[in-house]
């Protein structure tokens, strides 16, 4: 079972950053949210929450 089956996805938000992360590597790990590094993630992150 998939976490899209259980229903877990849709409480759940992926964010990801570094300089390895790409458009392609967002599509593949179904990202929310993606920063050119880890610190732009992390401020991604801090402001979705704050929304």
């Amino acid at each position: 079972m998939t976490d899209h089956e259980a229903g877990l996805r849709a409480k759940t938000r992926i964010m990801i950053g570094g300089g390895q992360v790409d458009e392609t590597v967002s599509a593949y790990t179904w990202a929310d949210g993606r920063g050119s590094s880890a610190m732009a993630a992390v401020s991604l992150c801090q402001q979705r929450v704050a929304q």
